[in-house]
């Protein structure tokens, strides 16, 4: 599934598990995929904003149905089964409307869809519903989605091989960072990328990368390039 995520869908997932280590929750459930989704601001961002939906409200409605944790999470943080399902209606809602590819905004509309998690309830309330998704899904180009995706794609793959060169750097530097944020803003200086690419290359588990990962990796940004090239 996560193949066919755009740059941007992708970010919302790694934004998620970022606020549940925040809210130090023991899970990824809906409600951290709707901050996710709005930390993203990508498409959806409008739509949510217009309905009086800013990120610092809707984290603090989370926290009113969510407590905040008080144990210190590490490794892995599994998705629920209500996150799960919000994944799964955005890979439908996406093959129903022939889209390729799953974006934020089909991530919003699977929150909508689930409706029965906290992120449902959150969304209800500001009355967002799924018939106002489904139009902005619906002005989509499915081509320039594609063209998009393939650029986004190759801004990470060329951070990441960046990393890969730097590793010892870039590892020494999230190690020795006072917090997660410091981390970010240092290896987003060092690799001369932006934030959200530093976001997901603190993210990445440095210590395995493999000479056979690299390379796998720079055959990805040839293929990316080509598409880019041939949807242009």
């Amino acid at each position: 599934m996560f193949e066919r995520f755009t740059e941007g869908a992708r970010q919302v997932v790694v934004l998620a598990q970022e606020e549940a280590r925040l809210l130090a929750h023991m899970h990824i459930g809906t409600e951290h995929l709707l901050l996710g989704v709005i930390r993203q601001e990508d498409d959806v961002l409008p739509v949510l904003q217009a309905r009086g939906l800013s990120l610092e409200n809707a984290r603090a409605e989370v926290l009113e149905l969510v407590p905040r944790g008080d144990e210190t999470l590490s490794g892995q943080i599994p998705f629920t089964p209500g996150a799960k399902k919000v994944l799964e209606l955005s890979l439908e809602q996406s093959a129903a409307l022939n889209h390729s590819i799953i974006t934020p905004v089909h991530l919003a509309l699977g929150l909508v869809l689930e409706g029965d998690g906290v992120a449902a309830r959150i969304l209800r309330d500001h009355g967002v519903d799924s018939a106002e998704l489904e139009r902005a899904l619906g002005e989509y180009a499915p081509a320039a989605l594609r063209a998009d995706a393939y650029a986004r794609r190759l801004a990470l793959v060329e951070a990441r091989i960046a990393a890969a060169e730097r590793r010892a750097e870039v590892m020494d530097l999230v190690a020795n960072s006072r917090d997660h944020e410091a981390a970010v803003a240092q290896v987003a200086d060092l690799l001369g990328i932006d934030e959200e690419l530093a976001l997901d290359v603190t993210n990445m588990r440095l210590a395995y990368f493999t000479t056979v990962a690299v390379e796998k990796l720079r055959q990805e940004r040839e293929d990316l390039r080509q598409r880019i090239r041939e949807s242009g």
